[in-house]
């Protein structure tokens, strides 16, 4: 079983929703999207996050496509774009731990397979 703080997957699905985790397509690691929502995050608190996570060597984690973190006041919110689901997993592994030590509430994020990633130049 894996997790992404609290989103955790086993057998294929959702433990807590049934939904199926990202999957493959074609042979190839499908791109994985998380959409974090937290109830509270400044960008301050996001700046934070970030210089501890570099600190500590968890980021930027091989595999990672885009990070974005827009939204104003405390209502921060941050969408990261992963190469596959494993990515994902390497990157949830180093930044849980900090999110508990820093007592911030990612809240439930969203986590989607991409039908389709468009970058500069392709």
């Amino acid at each position: 079983m894996s997790s992404l703080l609290g989103f955790s997957y086993s057998h294929g699905r959702d433990v807590a929703s049934g939904r199926k985790p990202p999957s493959t397509v074609g042979g190839d690691p499908t791109a994985v999207v998380v959409h974090f929502s937290p109830p509270s995050l400044t960008a301050e608190q996001y700046d934070a996050i970030l210089a501890r996570e570099r600190e500590l060597g968890v980021h930027p984690v091989d595999g990672l496509e885009l990070e974005v973190c827009f939204g104003s006041g405390d209502q921060m919110k941050v969408t990261v774009v992963y190469e596959s689901m494993e990515a994902m997993e390497r990157h949830a592994n180093g930044l849980t731990p900090i999110l508990e030590d820093m007592r911030i509430d990612p809240g439930e994020p969203e986590v989607a397979e991409t039908h389709n990633l468009i970058r500069r130049g392709e």
